[in-house]
């Protein structure tokens, strides 16, 4: 995590950022290294990105399927709406978030059709939204 920290911090260039973490132990716990990696006093906590069976049952996504609109409309929006509030955001969550998010975000706010790569445990994407641009963080291999 701190390799990932590392790229992250020379990809933001002393920009500011906002960490919004799964409130998953595992994402708390990378959270917490992010943070220090990138010399931010605190990050937020998000359920909604509690995503696995083991979550509180309240903050499953799957409890989305509920509302009139797709899981995946509700995370994109919460993505946009946190954005318009900072220049940088990154999210932690697992990969269910992961796998997911990214072709949808280039398709719905981008409106570009491509098939994105997932990220893999570890990793990261960085989307440029003034660019329109992304690209894959290299995962920490220590």
């Amino acid at each position: 995590m701190r390799v990932l920290g590392a790229n992250i911090k020379t990809i933001l260039d002393e920009r500011p950022a906002v960490i919004i973490s799964s409130t998953a132990p595992r994402a708390l716990e990378s959270s917490e290294v992010l943070m220090k990696e990138l010399n931010l006093t605190e990050f937020e906590r998000e359920p909604l990105f509690w995503t696995s069976s083991d979550s509180p049952i309240d903050n499953h996504l799957a409890s989305l399927a509920y509302y009139p609109r797709s899981a995946l409309d509700v995370t994109v929006d919460y993505i946009e709406q946190k954005g318009q509030n900072t220049e940088n955001l990154i999210i932690v969550s697992r990969d269910e978030i992961t796998r997911s998010i990214p072709g949808y975000f280039l398709a719905r706010v981008w409106e570009r059709q491509e098939r994105i790569a997932s990220p893999k445990k570890g990793q990261g994407i960085h989307f440029d939204c003034q660019s329109k641009l992304y690209q894959m963080i290299p995962k920490d291999i220590t």
